[in-house]
């Protein structure tokens, strides 16, 4: 059976953003790196979509896909064990909302299958957040994907 390699998948540390600490991923279609200044415009705009308020221990996950045919930015925040999110995309000046249909691409669901995971293990399994906010996923180029 051919396999499927992975796109790059890079993890950038947490940045806290109006009270919540956020895990900052980067995926790339052309394997390259993603540079700081998308980062941290990637970051800025989360703030703007985020709820206004966050308690202690609030967090959640960012994605900034440079994908084939547009740059993604998807915002993701636990709230108990409900994943919320908004999904943008690069505009002309900046990101702006997406089509509301649109979820995720293949590639974003790997990080978010992980992510999932690991709120579910750390943070409602055993209440440690702090090892949910350890627990990191990197994807090299030419990694292949598998079914288990």
């Amino acid at each position: 059976m051919p396999s499927l390699p992975l796109r790059r998948t890079d993890f950038h540390g947490l940045r806290e953003v109006d009270g919540r600490q956020l895990k900052v991923y980067t995926i790339s279609a052309d394997g390259n790196p993603t540079d700081d200044e998308l980062l941290k415009s990637a970051v800025d705009t989360a703030s703007t979509v985020l709820p206004a308020t966050a308690a202690a221990g609030d967090c959640g996950f960012v994605i900034v896909h440079r994908g084939e045919d547009a740059v993604w930015l998807l915002v993701h925040w636990w709230d108990g064990d409900i994943l919320c999110q908004r999904l943008l995309r690069d505009g002309e000046d900046g990101f702006v909302p997406a089509d509301p249909q649109l979820f995720a691409c293949v590639w974003e669901l790997h990080v978010i299958d992980h992510e999932r995971r690991s709120w579910a293990v750390h943070a409602l399994g055993a209440g440690d957040v702090d090892g949910y906010l350890g627990d990191r996923l990197t994807v090299p180029v030419g990694a292949e994907l598998a079914t288990s």
